[in-house]
């Protein structure tokens, strides 16, 4: 496993720590990491050099400066881009967790 590899599956079981929930599958993809349940609750991935993107799909949800409101018909109806692992905090894992429930 590449270190890419350990340090994503090492994220992936914080989140799951920290918002107390457990996923049904978790699917890599070509660029990115698709989080499921009965269907895709988020997505992972890089979306440009020092920026990582979460793509999440969930509904109700207002969009504030930082989280952003995706076009219609896309892979997610709403993005948060990171900077640093200081930013995954109470609110993004708040919407991970309203993104989960939602999804199945």
């Amino acid at each position: 496993m590449s270190s890419v590899d350990q340090a994503r599956e090492t994220q992936l079981k914080n989140i799951q720590a920290k918002t107390g929930k457990s996923l049904d599958e978790v699917r890599s993809m070509k660029g990115y990491v698709s989080l499921m349940r009965k269907r895709q609750l988020a997505m992972l991935g890089l979306a440009s050099k020092g920026r990582f993107e979460v793509g999440l799909n969930m509904k109700g949800v207002e969009p504030t400066d930082r989280l952003t409101a995706m076009p219609p018909g896309g892979m997610c109806q709403y993005k948060v881009f990171l900077t640093s692992a200081a930013e995954v905090d109470k609110e993004l894992l708040g919407w991970i967790k309203t993104a989960y429930d939602g999804s199945g």
